[in-house]
């Protein structure tokens, strides 16, 4: 039996929950008006972007799919603030865990986003492309060693740019804008993608699947994370793709229960080691 909010989702209706999201961003806006400089700009936008991230969570409606839209430019904003004040002072360097956190969110949003066949047509793909790529610079800069989490949220986040089949449900059609975890508050955006990552990268069943979910055997081989070879996707980032591959991965441990609740998604048991390539990556 469907929930009225399930009722309202198939129906095209708004749910309360956009209701909810709309009345706190209004308050934020009348915040923000009061406010100016590039920091208050960076922290507003964070908080717009962490709210109106939830519209993923009722993205059947018809005034979510348009307020997804919103969230897709309130994303390229906020990658830009950081870009921006990262040119006057290297404020990668010093990046707080909150903001990288969130770069993260606004990365994985603009992904979805632009691969929803409903919002596709009308977003500018180009803005999204520089902005999700200039994300990926400010996290390879912030890395301080290659296999860091910086720079394995990187290559992921470079990798699942590069799939073809990422999103794609069993019945060979794709659904960007359905977020399967939502336990994590908007943070569930990203951890979902993770999984999609590590369905196609680390040959995990996808827990989400309808079938049955099974983690492979530590006595199983497991394939070499590797990009598809079609670089096409990159042409005008600034992105140099070369030789970019894991090597052979590790043994899995069976239950992942113990690591931190943001680390466990891209801990370097379920990662392999990031290709020396990496430090020559660039973004125009």
């Amino acid at each position: 039996m469907q929930t009225k909010h399930e009722e309202d989702n198939v129906s095209g209706k708004p749910g309360p929950l956009h209701a909810i999201i709309r009345l706190f961003d209004e308050e934020i806006l009348k915040i923000k008006r009061e406010s100016q400089g590039l920091l208050a700009d960076i922290w507003f936008n964070s908080i717009r972007l962490h709210l109106n991230a939830f519209h993923f969570f009722d993205s059947k409606s018809t005034i979510s799919l348009a307020r997804l839209t919103t969230l897709y430019h309130i994303a390229c904003n906020f990658v830009e603030n950081i870009t921006t004040r990262d040119r006057q002072d290297d404020y990668a360097l010093y990046l707080s865990e909150q903001y990288y956190r969130t770069l993260s969110l606004a990365a994985t949003s603009i992904l979805r986003i632009h691969r929803s066949p409903e919002l596709s047509p009308s977003i500018d793909h180009l803005l999204g492309e520089r902005s999700y790529f200039a994300a990926i610079q400010i996290l390879k800069k912030r890395s301080i060693k290659n296999n860091d989490l910086n720079a394995r949220v990187a290559t992921i986040l470079l990798q699942l740019w590069q799939s073809q089949t990422v999103f794609r449900r069993e019945d060979g059609t794709t659904d960007s804008l359905t977020v399967r975890i939502r336990s994590r508050g908007a943070m569930g955006i990203v951890y979902d993608c993770f999984w999609y990552w590590r369905r196609e990268f680390l040959g995990y069943q996808d827990p989400y699947s309808l079938k049955k979910a099974t983690l492979p055997h530590e006595d199983d081989e497991l394939p070499t994370m590797a990009p598809q070879q079609d670089d096409t996707a990159f042409q005008g980032t600034g992105v140099d793709t070369a030789g970019y591959r894991g090597d052979a991965l590790m043994n899995h441990p069976q239950d992942d229960a113990f690591f931190s609740e943001w680390n466990w998604s891209a801990d370097e048991s379920f990662f392999a080691s990031l290709p020396q390539s990496m430090n020559s990556m660039t973004y125009m």
